[in-house]
């Protein structure tokens, strides 16, 4: 544990500007996932390829937007969580090296492998089920498992480095913030998200929000630290 005697040391002003381009970035990524999950009757479809149809019945404008939307997002996004890493090394934080490889992980495949290609996958579905859905689905199966996949698979393990460094630095008092704060973490508001969409039913509003987990996580995390900043800045 760290004792925090030169909290006031720290860069207060530069991680909070950080933490509000963080919350920003996670809220229009929020937007452009709601964007693409706001669909009635998703799970009604009882299969994974009615849901991706039902995420192709959206005008291309709206998967146009949501691409760009959510790739200048997670970018920035990712980018705001140096200051959470600027916390940690400060705390001199054995967590800190794995928290920014994380992030930088999180930075390389979040938007660009993750996000950018969902949208491509569902684009292509769209306008080739036009002239053969089986052959449409056939080819996006491919496609994810091709190119999506891997990429995914790295994000999600680059993720859990990050949320679960982020947590133990938080909890083991090496940040001038509570220690309770390590609820503050992408994690949590996935969970939060996923119960809210599951309680809410299958209307378009909880369907968006569902499709919009990750990001949610992203504003409860930034939201928090912003909120909490005041105390943590005075700690002696």
């Amino acid at each position: 544990m760290t004792t925090y005697g030169e909290a006031g040391a720290l860069d207060w002003p530069r991680i909070r500007k950080l933490f509000v381009i963080g919350l920003c970035a996670s809220l229009l990524t929020f937007v452009a996932d709601m964007l693409l999950g706001w669909v009635d009757g998703l799970n009604s479809t009882g299969t994974v390829q009615g849901m991706v149809a039902a995420y192709s019945s959206i005008s291309d404008t709206r998967m146009a937007a949501s691409a760009l939307m959510g790739l200048v997002g997670i970018f920035l996004t990712s980018l705001a969580y140096f200051g959470v890493y600027r916390l940690l090394v400060a705390g001199k934080s054995r967590h800190a090296h794995a928290f920014r490889a994380g992030v930088i992980g999180y930075l390389a495949f979040g938007a660009c492998g993750v996000h950018v290609p969902c949208l491509m996958a569902v684009y292509v579905y769209k306008h080739m089920a036009v002239l053969d859905a089986q052959a449409a689905w056939d080819a996006m199966v491919r496609f994810a498992l091709y190119f999506m996949l891997p990429a995914f698979v790295l994000f999600v393990i680059f993720e859990f480095v990050m949320v679960i460094a982020q947590i133990r630095g938080f909890a083991e008092g090496d940040t001038p913030y509570p220690k309770w704060c390590a609820v503050l973490n992408i994690y949590t508001g996935m969970l939060l998200a996923v119960i809210i969409s599951a309680i809410g039913g299958d209307t378009a509003l909880f369907n968006g929000i569902f499709a919009a987990w990750i990001s949610a996580g992203n504003v409860l995390t930034f939201a928090g630290l912003l909120a909490t900043m005041p105390h943590a800045a005075r700690k002696p």
